[in-house]
């Protein structure tokens, strides 16, 4: 069961007891709920929630651009390996090139940082 208004949500998970009572007539089954409430105190907004992040292209051979629309503060990027090892580090604002020439054909992930500490990853894929 869930219930909700707009600014409280609660659900039930499980029963923690289960006691049932029949008769010829019916059968009766009720329990105890285990309750859970969570109450939304503040509102967070995403500070890319509304800019547009452009990867291109990708699959790429040697580069690939990162583009960043309506955004005007650089953004921390990190690229790794997918044994989780940073390969480089880089500052995206507008549209930057990242040069791919000395890595060996595979998967890779750019990982993005914004201001507030919100990240966001991408698979990168070179040919």
């Amino acid at each position: 069961m869930v219930n909700s208004r707009a600014d409280q949500i609660s659900w039930s998970i499980g029963e923690l007891m289960v006691a049932t009572f029949s008769r010829a007539d019916f059968v009766l089954t009720q329990g105890f709920q285990q309750s859970e409430n969570l109450t939304i105190t503040s509102i967070f907004e995403d500070p890319l929630a509304e800019k547009e992040i452009l990867i291109f292209p990708n699959p790429a051979i040697d580069r690939f651009f990162v583009e960043i629309k309506n955004y005007d503060q650089p953004i921390e990027a990190m690229l790794y390996n997918l044994l989780g090892q940073p390969l480089q580090k880089l500052q995206v604002s507008g549209q930057t090139e990242v040069d791919l020439q000395l890595y060996p054909s595979g998967v890779y992930v750019l990982s993005m940082i914004a201001e507030d500490g919100s990240r966001y990853s991408f698979k990168i894929q070179k040919q």
